[in-house]
């Protein structure tokens, strides 16, 4: 039974990492908003679409405008329209994460973490994740919740994952309150908590998640 609420656990962490689902939507973060290119995993796994020139990217990227300098470099990242470079790719990405766009710090970070054109790094990777999360980025956040309870870079670790999904949670990423219920629910690493679940459930729904909306329901005496 243990294993088989782990399996669903895993399963939401990973919905919830890609992005909502059809008609689940959790705000963005305060600041940046999450970047174009990801499917199911971590973080930022295949190209941005090819809607602007390299050329122009470029130019806008010079001229400071930080969005432009994050898909410039996720385009180094990957090859769309360019071939890859993995200096200018992090040269770009950096810039923009420097100049403040958390989205980007997140995205330069999962590059390093799965070695996209980069030397594998998860510490590097990580740690920019983390700064991410810790300016209030909160899919970066939510981030940093399924990379620890995946054991990536480090060994599982329930409390300090469901901290990160709260933190998420404060921040109204719908996917983050969602877990972090499915934790305290089945006790899964963590002691069992049914009010705490219930008041996340609660907020998941309060911000457009509606997986937490049907569970709440389902729940609901």
């Amino acid at each position: 039974m243990r294993r088989l609420c782990l399996l669903i656990l895993l399963a939401a962490v990973w919905a919830g990492c890609s992005g909502p689902s059809p008609g689940d939507t959790s705000p963005s973060a305060p600041t940046g908003a999450p970047m174009k290119g990801t499917t199911r995993g971590h973080g930022p796994v295949a190209p941005p679409p090819g809607d602007a020139s390299i050329s122009d990217l470029e130019r806008r990227c010079d001229a400071g405008v930080l969005p432009a300098c994050a898909s410039l470099g996720e385009r180094y990242a990957f090859g769309t329209g360019i071939a890859r470079n993995g200096a200018l790719a992090v040269r770009a990405l950096g810039r923009a994460c420097r100049g403040g766009l958390l989205a980007a710090c997140d995205s330069l970070g999962f590059l390093y973490i799965k070695g996209v054109s980069v030397p594998q790094d998860f510490a590097r990777g990580r740690a920019l994740v983390k700064s991410a999360c810790d300016k209030n980025h909160a899919a970066s956040c939510h981030h940093m919740a399924t990379l620890i309870i995946g054991g990536i870079g480090q060994d599982i670790d329930y409390p300090s994952a469901l901290k990160f999904f709260r933190r998420g949670c404060e921040l109204k990423y719908g996917a983050s309150c969602y877990t972090a219920a499915l934790l305290l629910a089945r006790g899964i690493g963590v002691a069992v908590d049914a009010r705490a679940s219930r008041d996340l459930l609660e907020k998941a729904c309060s911000a457009g998640f509606k997986k937490g909306c049907r569970l709440l329901k389902q729940t609901t005496p």
